[in-house]
């Protein structure tokens, strides 16, 4: 067997054990997806993920790809939190969109400043999202955070954890791992929380205009 076909097999190995694990722990269906298209990771190397083909179980919302890392770190990510376009828009109508809809989100530091300045209440939104991410990671002894991805016209958010370098004893991998989908569903509902109550205030506001 040559070194090439014997390092597929662990990596087919590793994908296939990650796959039962969480569709155990989250009780919905995932499959192993060669990355490509679908997948952009740049910083975190990867040649697979795992990844919930169906949207209908709610609870795989939370926590919709799961991968590994070169250095044996895995991170599970969830299905999209929101996007610039849309939270201004619901924010600041057509015309705001049409004005976000010119900003190079790629690199997202300087983008946000931009936001911060016209788009405040957004800005906002992204600060309290963080805040919920740092609030639950701090209670739960994990490590959430929001990831950008943005180009051109608009970036998208997600929900993502970071398990560093998973143990090799099975059951503390294992409890390390449900450890940070309970963390990942709890921000996940808090966050959901917060939409609802944004959006409620937006329609006070608006029937009060």
């Amino acid at each position: 067997m040559s070194s090439a076909s014997g390092k597929m097999k662990v990596v087919s190995k590793n994908a296939e054990e990650l796959r039962d694990l969480i569709t155990k722990l989250t009780g919905c269906e995932y499959e192993v997806r060669a990355a490509g298209a679908g997948f952009s990771q740049p910083s975190h190397s990867s040649s697979w993920y795992v990844f919930a083909p169906s949207l209908e179980a709610k609870s795989s919302r939370y926590a919709r790809k799961l991968w590994e890392d070169d250095h044996s770190s895995i991170y599970i990510e969830s299905f999209y939190l929101g996007d610039t376009i849309r939270w201004i828009e619901d924010d600041y109508g057509e015309e705001g969109a049409s004005a976000a809809s010119k900003i190079d989100y790629s690199d997202f530091a300087v983008a946000r400043t931009i936001l911060a300045k016209k788009f405040p209440t957004v800005e906002k939104s992204l600060r309290d999202y963080e805040k919920i991410a740092s609030r639950v990671s701090a209670k739960r002894g994990v490590n959430l955070s929001i990831r950008y991805e943005g180009g051109n016209g608009g970036a998208i958010f997600y929900l993502d954890a970071k398990i560093e370098a998973r143990p090799h004893d099975a059951g503390k991998g294992l409890e390390l791992i449900e450890r940070n989908l309970k963390a990942l569903k709890e921000a996940w509902s808090r966050m959901e929380e917060y939409e609802r109550e944004k959006q409620n205030e937006n329609r006070r506001i608006g029937a009060s205009e």
